[in-house]
């Protein structure tokens, strides 16, 4: 019954990240025909940023305050973000 069940949980999480992945695939596709056919625009980080009242060097010190946090992560640290 055990190897069912560890059958059964694996078949599960296998067809559960198909399914993601193709979902993910179609918005992809979606969103780029979108963009060909000028339904929909790009819009720039920094342009967010600000509609948002975002602090972008805020953000990137959390963002590195998390990294730090990360084991094996020096390759990271030392790279200009």
């Amino acid at each position: 019954m055990k190897r069912l069940d560890r059958i059964t949980t694996d078949f599960t999480k296998k067809i559960t990240e198909f399914y993601f992945d193709k979902l993910d695939e179609m918005v992809a596709d979606k969103r780029i025909e979108n963009l060909k056919s000028g339904k929909s625009t790009v819009v720039p980080l920094e342009e967010v940023f600000k509609k948002a009242k975002f602090d972008e060097k805020v953000l990137k010190e959390d963002f590195l305050n998390a990294l730090s946090q990360v084991p094996d992560n020096e390759a990271f640290r030392n790279d200009k973000l």
